[in-house]
């Protein structure tokens, strides 16, 4: 006969087996109510499930997810704002806030973070994060601001992503391995987006992506003398030039290091490809990406003979485009030889635009506030001196928006970035992770010179790039401190 146990044990399996067959009943309710309703779209969410929920697993539990998740939707997810209704665009404009905040909630509640991780937040490069975001929350008192709305949406790229993207890759994107994916990762989707412009070049523009180039503002960037600027699936054709230099520079370096035979193939068909999609973007201030970059990096090698080799290779690329007109029926080419030309007229007219802010910042050191100038101008303050002036240059949005004393703390953060970025790069002795940090410096250089002449430093892609750079920089001399000897190794 049972004992009590053993009915009761009975009993519950019974009770366990009513309730997995009713989950399963339920399961497949909602599963047939969601495909009677939204019929493909229902089935489509139901194939998709799984792989969210794995997704999300992974999340929570791989650091590595969170940061490559960012990249992927800096790339797609902006691009993608062309496909969207108004409404919809601004949501995927919002999409990078949404995606840092989760991250940030991630790395606070899983349990990924460490208390060894936090304390590499104490490096000068998050010091002069962090007090570049106290400098724009100074700018909400000044007078002349456009106001709370403005100071929001236009500082999210000036300030507001630095201050989240580089504790968040300090404490969470840190070692070597995460560097080799970020690497990979960014250097795909590049590729990716060079193919798109071909696709562009070649093929033509889709119905949303005529949309978007008939707008008069885009129309009178984008198509020139009837040759169209290529912009894949970036904001612009500028951000698009230079993230492809960036790209292409990184590819390069990365393929001259100790890396076997397939990825130095990869690496190279990666930044050749890059740099022709630099080329047909038709954004003469990229070359200011590669020209830097490559000669950072070679200052950067260590070796004087191939110093002196790369200076003769440069100097000859400088020859080409200056002083011969070999190519000149090529239109790509032509117009990136303008890029040298000290009379053109492009170039005047910045120069005089930039002669206007001078005397307006004479009177105002302080900037007409965040969001006062330029595209976010004409959107909360129209009609204003700043609004209607061109701002084709990062710094010169920086001194428009911060006036002289912005300007002047901005500079010297970026100069610091730079000259410190050197020496960490420059001491390390192991080869292989030297050359993937040379990579990602040598081309953050290169954005940082070319940011004079386009909006690029802080722009998405690139501004996700540039704070993952500046992460590894402020955590490597740390966490790597065995790799660099006491000595500077010359």
């Amino acid at each position: 006969m049972l004992n009590a146990s053993a009915i009761s044990a009975v009993g519950a399996d019974r009770i366990s087996n009513r309730e997995m067959r009713a989950a399963i009943v339920g399961f497949f309710l909602v599963v047939g109510l969601l495909v009677a309703k939204l019929q493909l779209i229902g089935i489509g969410l139901m194939a998709v499930l799984p792989f969210i929920i794995y997704y999300l697993i992974k999340l929570f539990t791989s650091q590595q997810v969170g940061f490559l998740s960012l990249l992927v939707y800096a790339f797609l997810g902006i691009g993608s704002g062309k496909y969207a209704s108004s409404a919809g665009g601004a949501a995927v404009g919002l999409g990078i806030d949404f995606l840092l905040l989760f991250i940030l909630l991630v790395a606070l509640f899983s349990g990924m973070t460490k208390k060894e991780d936090l304390r590499y937040l104490k490096s000068p490069i998050m010091m002069f994060t962090a007090a570049w975001f106290i400098v724009n929350l100074m700018q909400m008192f000044n007078p002349l601001a456009p106001g709370f709305e403005a100071w929001f949406y236009a500082g999210r790229g000036v300030a507001f992503y630095m201050l989240f993207g580089v504790p968040l890759a300090i404490v969470m994107f840190n070692k070597q391995k995460h560097l080799e994916s970020f690497l990979d990762v960014w250097l795909i989707l590049s590729v990716i987006g060079t193919i798109w412009g071909l696709k562009q070049k070649f093929i033509g523009l889709d119905g949303a992506e005529r949309e978007w180039l008939m707008k008069p503002a885009n129309l009178k960037t984008h198509l020139l003398f009837g040759q169209l600027r290529i912009f894949s699936f970036y904001t612009d054709a500028g951000q698009f030039g230079a993230a492809q230099g960036h790209a292409g520079v990184a590819a390069l370096v990365a393929a001259l290091g100790p890396v076997s035979r397939r990825k130095k193939l990869l690496y190279t068909f990666a930044g050749l490809l890059c740099l022709y999609g630099m080329i047909i973007s038709g954004t003469r201030g990229a070359i200011a990406v590669p020209a830097v970059g490559f000669l950072t990096y070679l200052i950067l090698s260590r070796n004087w003979k191939t110093l002196a080799f790369g200076i003769l290779l440069l100097g000859g690329a400088y020859g080409f485009l200056k002083y011969t007109y070999i190519g000149q029926d090529n239109y790509d080419i032509r117009r990136m030889r303008t890029s040298l030309d000290p009379n053109n007229a492009s170039l005047h007219v910045r120069l005089v635009n930039q002669a206007r802010l001078a005397e307006y910042l004479n009177v105002h050191p302080f900037g007409g506030g965040v969001g006062a100038g330029g595209f976010w101008g004409n959107r909360f303050k129209p009609g204003s001196f700043l609004a209607e002036l061109a701002l084709d240059s990062w710094y010169v949005r920086i001194a428009s928006d911060y006036g002289w004393v912005g300007l002047a703390f901005y500079l010297i953060m970026i100069l610091y970035f730079i000259f410190s970025g050197f020496f960490t790069v420059f001491r390390m002795t192991d080869e292989g992770f030297r050359q993937q940090l040379a990579a990602i410096y040598s081309g953050m250089v290169g954005i940082a010179v070319a940011s004079y002449g386009n909006q690029v430093w802080g722009q998405m892609p690139t501004g996700i790039i540039i704070y993952v750079t500046l992460g590894f920089l402020s955590v490597v001399p740390m966490k790597y401190a065995h790799l660099y000897p006491k000595k500077l190794p010359l």
